[in-house]
C-alpha cells in the first residue's frame, strides 16, 4: 500500500514537473532584472461591434437618399423611411451610454437595421 502511494505521489510530482517545464519562463536570467510587465492590447469586441453598427446605419442612409435622387423613392417614403432610422440611431446611442455594446443589444440593433434595409429595398422596387 505504501509503495502504491509512493508511486502515485512520485509521478503527480514528475507530471506537474513536466507541466510547469512546458510554461514560458517567468523569471528572467538575469538576477538584476525584475519582474517585467508585458503590456496587452485586450479587443474590446463592443468596439467592433458599434463601428459595424455606426457603418450599417450610414450605409442605409445612402441608399435612402439615393433612392429619393434617383425618384424611386417618393419623398414621403424617405422621410418615413429616415424617421425609422433615427429611432435606430436613438436606440443605439441609449445602449452605447455605457461605453459598451453588449451581445444582446447588438442582436437586437443587427435585427432592426436588417429589416429597415429590407424595407428600403422593397420600397425602391416599387
Amino acid at each position: 500500500m505504501k509503495r502504491t502511494l509512493l508511486i502515485v505521489v512520485a509521478t503527480s510530482a514528475i507530471a506537474s514537473g513536466v507541466a510547469f517545464a512546458g510554461m514560458p519562463n517567468v523569471q528572467s536570467a538575469d538576477p538584476s532584472a525584475s519582474a517585467r510587465v508585458v503590456p496587452v492590447q485586450y479587443y474590446e469586441r463592443s468596439d467592433a461591434r458599434s463601428a459595424s453598427i455606426k457603418q450599417r446605419e450610414a450605409r442605409i442612409n445612402q441608399w435612402i437618399e439615393r433612392g429619393l435622387n434617383d425618384g424611386r423613392l417618393r419623398p414621403w417614403e424617405a422621410r418615413r423611411l429616415q424617421r425609422e432610422l433615427g429611432d435606430i440611431e436613438a436606440r443605439a446611442n441609449a445602449m452605447e451610454a455605457d461605453g459598451r455594446l453588449n451581445g444582446r443589444e447588438f442582436a437586437q440593433l443587427d435585427r432592426d437595421l436588417d429589416r429597415l434595409a429590407d424595407n428600403v429595398r422593397d420600397r425602391m422596387r416599387d
